[in-house]
């Protein structure tokens, strides 16, 4: 599979999971005001972060990968000075990501 292919993939599942598990169905757009779920602009506030831990071999090589990883965690824990931050994490780098997170972001 090629990225562009994962990535089309990925994103058509991850918004069925959101639109799926919020309640509302795809022609919601809820409102601030009406408290439903919607998708601020970069410069507003967050309540928290979503990131994904997901750097892969495939995509990055052997070499750059723990670069690429250790450049999430610099960019997760500098955000969680701010607002909370959640990281997807595969099963398999766990431990890893706890390593290079530290405590203050939750996985």
């Amino acid at each position: 599979m090629r990225r562009r292919e994962f990535v089309r993939a990925a994103v058509g599942a991850v918004g069925g999971f959101v639109v799926g598990g919020c309640g509302m169905d795809g022609n919601d757009v809820g409102s601030e005001a009406g408290g439903g779920w919607t998708m601020p602009e970069e410069g507003r506030r967050h309540v928290r972060t979503w990131m994904s831990f997901g750097a892969d071999e495939r995509v990055y090589g052997a070499e750059l990968l723990p670069l690429v990883r250790r450049d999430l965690a610099t960019i997760a824990t500098t955000i969680a000075r701010f607002e909370p931050v959640s990281m997807l994490v595969r099963a398999e780098e766990m431990e890893l990501a706890r390593g290079l997170l530290g405590g203050g972001i939750s996985s």
